[in-house]
């Protein structure tokens, strides 16, 4: 997400210039995670921080993003959110015949 980077770069340029972090210790990213070859060194990250998790903690592709992300992390790295859980529950449903009556296909039509 650009807009996210570009808020993260100036709230670290921000925290640099009060002396809250050294010059030149956070480094933005906004790429994509298999496209990092020849931006970062193998072992440099230290923090990884992301926003990969759909209503299931792995269904915006978590494990794949992290998974070609490992090459350049540091031991013990860091990760923001550090894990995931998804909790499901049992619930009942109304009848399908519900579903299928003229009000019902006027709903769908509402929400596309």
């Amino acid at each position: 997400n650009l807009a996210a980077a570009a808020c993260a770069r100036r709230r670290v340029t921000r925290l640099e210039v009060q002396g809250e972090i050294p010059h030149g210790a956070v480094h933005v990213l906004a790429a994509d995670s298999s496209a990092l070859a020849g931006l970062v060194a193998p072992g440099e990250v230290e923090v990884v921080v992301h926003e990969l998790l759909g209503f299931i903690a792995s269904s915006e592709g978590m494990v794949s993003a992290l998974e070609d992300v490992l090459p350049f992390l540091q031991p013990g790295c860091r990760s923001v959110p550090e894990r995931a859980q998804s909790a499901i529950a049992p619930g009942v449903a109304p009848p399908l015949a519900l579903f299928e009556t003229p009000e019902a296909a006027r709903w769908r039509q509402r929400v596309g």
